[in-house]
């Protein structure tokens, strides 16, 4: 073998590189450990816990909470298709008010669609045969959530374009999104910060 070190550098770094070829190789995806062969399958993950059942519809005295979420016979319960600005958020206040002018302390028909992930009842709720959803949507204090279903959509079309409730200000800016604001929020209150949010 010549004492050439190019020739020498050169045979050092095929070695190397077939070192970290054949450990890829043995050891995929590990730095160290027991060869491929030999891996114990990783534990497989639960699936998730079915949601609970739906409850079958009930009626009662509904009590507002916010400006989609009722407490009704002691069950929370959360407008279906439809979502207010939370408390805190601008406009948050006017559309409590305005939920508890149509329904507070009156009795209401609740029809159970699905429970969210924070254990309240997603539902349909009736006032006599008017569908609160529905009216607050139109009245302009809450948007229609195409997630749900498209079933209000065009209600909020009309309150925009006519400038109700929230929308009388700005008709593209009435209602902030609920949602990003909970997210907000959420963020906020891991950071340490007050979770208020924006006016």
């Amino acid at each position: 073998m010549s004492n050439d070190p190019g020739l020498l550098l050169t045979l050092i770094l095929v070695a190397a590189v077939l070192a970290v070829l054949l450990h890829q190789r043995l050891w995929p995806g590990r730095r160290g450990g027991p060869p491929a062969e030999i891996h114990e399958t990783p534990a497989q993950p639960e699936a998730p816990a079915p949601p609970p059942p739906c409850p079958a519809p009930f009626s009662g005295k509904a009590w507002v909470v916010d400006g989609d979420t009722l407490r009704v016979n002691r069950a929370r319960v959360r407008l279906f298709g439809m979502d207010a600005p939370e408390i805190g958020q601008r406009g948050g206040y006017p559309a409590r008010s305005h939920l508890i002018r149509l329904a507070g302390g009156r009795q209401v028909r609740v029809e159970p669609v699905t429970i969210d992930i924070h254990g309240r009842t997603v539902a349909r709720v009736w006032l006599g045969e008017t569908d609160l959803s529905r009216r607050m949507v139109r009245d302009g204090y809450a948007v229609a959530t195409a997630r749900w279903d498209l079933d209000y959509v065009p209600d909020e079309e009309a309150a925009r374009r006519e400038r109700r409730g929230l929308w009388q200000a700005d008709p593209r800016n009435g209602i902030r999104d609920p949602a990003a604001h909970r997210r907000w929020q959420a963020r906020q209150r891991q950071s340490g910060g007050s979770g208020r949010g924006p006016a």
